[in-house]
């Protein structure tokens, strides 16, 4: 079996939405490293600008540009790398679904391990939900249909709701909830080769300890938020990612309005 390590880059913007700190253990993460026995799914990363009546973002202002000028830009770098969808954890995805548990009416045949309602779609928002505790108001989020990765164990009830939603869905086969195999499958059966993370922390933390991340885009405003008990961009329980992965500068990018990227190759240490 060949294993060809997946490219995942992850693009950060440090005005990300302002998050509630969580603990790996809250993010209902367990990553395994991916076995990929086709060629690597390549995977990009980004942050989304949401708006401010979202986020509460409120930064400095800059004679650079302001909060429209940089999430323009941040667009931009976003539409260049062609991804195929973006992906969230479970506590960003809520935010952004703003669902509430509804029962489907009558009964329902729940398919296991996997249902995809809509095989046409162009373009995909992935919901990394262990637990599956997001709820939503229907099949597409951003005019992005929605496909949800699932623990084993989770009923089939609420299966039931999302097929009645037109959501689609991969099941984890095992306890293991190894997110590179639940990929796998995307990509095997939709297609899907290149995704744009959006977080939250501890979800970016979870996928550059797993291996999956092999580029890091930082993009930097000339704005300063600042305020305290606002989220971090990256979250790895106690001991951080000291020995999981190692960062080298690819380039430095200008990017017009005072905004800076900086590209960075991640990599495992060549100890670990």
């Amino acid at each position: 079996m060949v294993t060809p390590r997946s490219r995942l880059t992850d693009l950060f913007s440090w005005w990300r939405r302002i998050l509630r700190h969580l603990r790996l253990a809250d993010a209902e993460l367990q990553i395994c490293p991916i076995e990929i026995e086709e060629a690597g799914i390549a995977r990009e990363t980004f942050y989304r600008m949401f708006d401010a009546d979202v986020t509460g973002w409120k930064p400095s202002k800059s004679p650079d540009g302001d909060r429209s000028d940089f999430s323009k830009i941040c667009d931009k770098v976003r539409e260049e790398l062609r991804c195929q969808a973006w992906m969230v954890g479970r506590v960003t995805m809520a935010e952004m679904a703003k669902g509430a548990p509804h029962a489907p009416e009558g009964s329902q045949k729940v398919a296991r391990p996997t249902h995809f309602a809509n095989r046409e779609a162009k373009s995909f928002g992935i919901a990394i939900d262990r637990s599956g505790a997001v709820h939503y108001r229907g099949p597409d989020l951003f005019g992005d249909h929605i496909i949800a990765l699932l623990g084993h164990d989770v009923p089939d009830s609420y299966l039931a709701e999302l097929a009645a939603d037109g959501v689609s869905y991969v099941v984890a086969e095992t306890a293991d909830f190894d997110v590179g195999e639940l990929l796998a499958v995307a990509n095997r059966e939709l297609g899907i080769e290149r995704i744009v993370l959006e977080g939250g922390a501890a979800t970016n933390g979870a996928l550059l300890a797993s291996g999956l991340v092999d580029e890091l885009n930082f993009i930097v405003a000339p704005a300063l938020e600042a305020r305290s008990g606002t989220d971090s961009v990256v979250e790895f329980g106690t001991d951080g990612l000291a020995g999981k992965v190692e960062l080298s500068l690819i380039e430095c990018q200008q990017l017009g309005h005072g905004m800076v990227n900086l590209r960075y190759a991640a990599s495992k240490p060549s100890n670990a």
